[in-house]
């Protein structure tokens, strides 16, 4: 159905006739529109025109029936007071309703109706309003306001500001079909045209937008053939979802409103399993679980949903958090659960683990209907890229990265635009270098957007940006990336990034390339006091190999010593030490007088080169080593305390600025202790080093067979055959301190040595 009301010449005769032949013609021709009266012919729909997202990608529609089902409309009209020939023209605000009598003062003119019978999705109806004042005509619509129990509260509503105010009914399991549904518009037709009148006869399309947003599930973990061997998807709830919610966004009585109340308690569980597609590629799928709106923004009320099944033939439940990948690849930004919104969550099988894995994407709800995520709020294209005596830098604009890893000065800069359905915003996030120590700290001026220019008769926003090239200090060159996120300005998630990415070498050594180990951090490719990259160890008598293994250091100590099996070298390095006493507590502040000398230590001072209970008094035994104490901290100031994981060097670290001794759990991370030994990591008979792999291809780790000095003579043992790596970390009630070690049997191994070995240290950035 389609009405077009029009005026007639009859009602010019009309004009004359009484009141009650004015009503009987009402009646009789619903056509007729009296003089300060608006008629509007409605179209309620969903728009199902097939469209394409990109070439070859046909969207298809995935709303079902009774989610485009309308049982029940509500209009809303609301007219503004204007001033006519220097008279006030009163406007008027008016409710009318489906279930009222139809003609009658608060009733549709026709009654709601399915454009096509039996098929929901579109419909038709006819509303009628009085008013004087004709300016900024609108006209709120709110679908099945009978079956969500509203009808109470949305008659009793008097004013626009009262409406902003109305709120869903309080539900306590998920949202039911028939849905609360809304739309709104400004009618053009009803404004007062010069010389002429407002209201009259008009005719539109309403767009319907849903007061809840969907949670679809598809498991894709799942094996038909089989089931022991996946995961099988039994049921699932929401946790923490909102009670109820406000009908409409943005009206003036809708501003300031308090938070929504969330359920204490999950809801019970909702949705059919079923399965679809073809063998073998059989996967399961939950469709329709309904929730209010939230922005997820504290953990304490954010909406969950827990999946309920079986893996591996155990039983299994996961929350999973409204949580995703930003524009940087990491992890933790929330999802708000939007109205109108469809979020599917895909379970995925985890390869070699005991546990599933999943993500969640955000798509159109009916994938040809207008669900506003994608088509309103797309990812802003970068264009028009200037590069501006960029000192150094080099721009690939294929890969979006700008390595400014040979930046000479700074000063250079790169300009560009976006091009997006709204303004552009930036976000800067840091990588490996977390604090970006290496550039003088974090900035906001690295990039900046200027001002929007809206182009294109409006349809599009140009939003122009500048990236300011930071260039790295030179005594703490290390790898670095800052994400540059660039965002749509409606939809923070639609976003695209370009990466400023330096790779410098470690510590100025020709070829010394960081490697990216599988923890994700990048670690030092030699050892501290190398010089080469050789990373080769030798056998030999009488040779030095600081050259290529780097120096060995005394657990805490900031001084290191060659690694040689010269033995009148090492002797050479224990000589005067009776004569100058061993450290105490007072003299880590200063101990430079013992530079050059290995402190050999005895049992009464458990085979430490520091006296922590001062001269002459024996170091205590490990029941007494207390956990925190400052002797624990000399190459991690937090070690031992509750904040532990958040590791902080001291001055005493060896290693170079920008990089610190890692501690125990990040040599674990990396495969030390795993029984068997991770998978790659081999011994090189011929470089008589370990190879322990990286998390890029071809690129691993080469730890030296340095041997190590011994702590009670200062004399070298398994130079070429064994390798000890010293940690940050001090277990407590230990004298001993926590390393890593491997031979030719090809493992890491996990241990604990007396703190006056000499030992190799290798380092992690900071």
């Amino acid at each position: 159905m389609n009405y077009k009301l029009a005026m007639v010449p009859l009602l010019l005769a009309g004009m004359f006739a009484s009141c009650n032949d004015s009503e009987e013609l009402i009646k009789t021709n619903p056509d007729f529109v009296e003089a300060g009266y608006g008629a509007l012919t409605l179209t309620l729909k969903y728009p199902d025109a097939q469209k394409t997202r990109a070439v070859g990608d046909t969207l298809v529609g995935v709303a079902y029936d009774k989610e485009k089902t309308i049982s029940s409309v509500a209009f809303f009209v609301n007219t503004e007071t204007e001033t006519v020939d220097g008279v006030e023209q009163y406007g008027a605000f008016g409710g009318y309703f489906s279930d009222e009598e139809v003609l009658s003062a608060n009733g549709l003119q026709e009654e709601l109706e399915e454009v096509v019978a039996n098929t929901p999705g579109e419909y038709t109806a006819k509303i009628r309003h009085h008013s004087d004042g004709w300016k900024n005509p609108q006209v709120i619509v709110i679908a099945n306001y009978l079956e969500n129990g509203l009808a109470d509260k949305l008659k009793a509503v008097t004013n626009w500001e009262e409406l902003g105010k109305v709120v869903s009914e309080t539900v306590s399991k998920n949202p039911q079909t028939p849905l609360l549904m809304y739309s709104t518009k400004t009618i053009e037709a009803w404004k007062r045209q010069p010389g002429g009148n407002g209201g009259g006869s008009a005719s539109m399309d309403f767009d319907m937008d849903r007061l809840v947003s969907r949670i679809d599930i598809h498991n894709n973990a799942y094996n038909k053939a089989d089931e022991s061997a996946g995961f099988v998807l039994t049921s699932a709830q929401l946790v923490r979802p909102k009670t109820s919610s406000y009908l409409l966004p943005g009206l003036p009585g809708s501003t300031g409103l308090p938070a929504q109340d969330v359920s204490s308690v999950p809801f019970e569980i909702s949705g059919t399993v079923v399965e679809e597609g073809i063998d073998p590629d059989i996967i399961q799928k939950l469709d329709s679980l309904y929730a209010y709106e939230n922005d997820n923004a504290d953990a304490a009320t954010a909406t969950a949903v827990q999946i309920n099944g079986t893996y591996r033939g155990g039983k299994i439940s996961k929350v999973i958090d409204f949580k995703k990948a930003d524009g940087v690849g990491t992890t933790g930004d929330p999802i708000a659960l939007a109205r109108n919104h469809r979020y599917v969550v895909n379970i995925n099988a985890a390869p070699d683990s005991t546990d599933i894995t999943w993500d969640i994407v955000v798509k159109e709800w009916s994938e040809s209907d207008t669900i506003k995520v994608k088509p309103v709020y797309t990812k802003p294209v970068l264009s028009d890229f200037v590069e501006v005596d960029m000192k150094g830098a080099v721009w690939a604009e294929g890969a979006k990265t700008l390595d400014i890893t040979n930046v000479s000065a700074t000063g250079g800069s790169m300009t560009f635009k976006t091009i997006g359905t709204t303004a552009s915003v930036v976000k800067l996030a840091y990588g490996f270098d977390a604090d970006a120590s290496s550039i003088g700290g974090k900035s906001d001026a690295i990039a900046k957007a200027g001002d929007a220019i809206v182009t294109y008769a409006g349809a599009k926003v140009e939003t122009p940006i500048t990236i300011n090239i930071p260039k790295q200090n030179d005594d703490e060159r290390v790898p670095l990336d800052i994400y540059v996120i660039v965002q749509n300005g409606g939809n923070l998630s639609a976003c695209d990034t370009i990466t400023i990415k330096s790779r410098p070498v470690y510590n100025g050594v020709a070829n010394a390339n960081p490697v990216l180990m599988k923890d994700g951090k990048y670690w030092a490719p030699i050892n501290v006091g190398a010089t080469t990259v050789n990373n080769k160890a030798v056998t030999t008598a009488n040779t030095d190999i600081t050259a290529d293994c780097g120096k060995l250091f005394q657990w805490g100590r900031l001084y290191g010593f060659t690694a040689t099996n010269n033995a009148s070298t090492t002797a050479a390095d224990t000589t005067g030490i009776k004569d100058l006493g061993r450290p105490v507590q007072a003299d880590l502040a200063n101990i430079s007088k013992w530079d050059g000398k290995f402190i050999y230590s005895t049992s009464a001072l458990q085979y430490n080169w520091l006296q922590i209970n001062g001269e002459g008094n024996p170091n205590p035994a490990g029941a007494d080593m207390g956990k925190g104490a400052w002797y624990q901290q000399l190459w991690n100031v937090n070690e031992g305390k509750d904040n532990s994981d958040v590791v902080k060097n001291t001055a005493t670290d060896p290693c170079p600025k920008g990089w610190r001794v890692p501690t125990q759990a990040e040599w674990i991370a990396i495969g030390a202790g795993l029984e068997p030994a991770q998978s790659g990591t081999t011994w090189d008979a011929t470089n008589l080093r370990l190879t322990v792999p990286g998390k890029e291809s071809g690129k691993n780790l080469l730890l030296p067979a340095a041997g190590y000095r011994y702590g009670s003579t200062g004399g070298s043992y398994n130079q070429g055959s064994s390798g000890s790596y010293w940690s940050s970390s001090a277990p407590a009630v230990s004298v001993s301190a926590s390393s890593v070690s491997f031979s030719s049997a090809g493992k890491l191994s996990a241990s604990t040595n007396n703190r006056a070995l000499g030992f190799s240290v290798r380092c992690v950035q900071e």
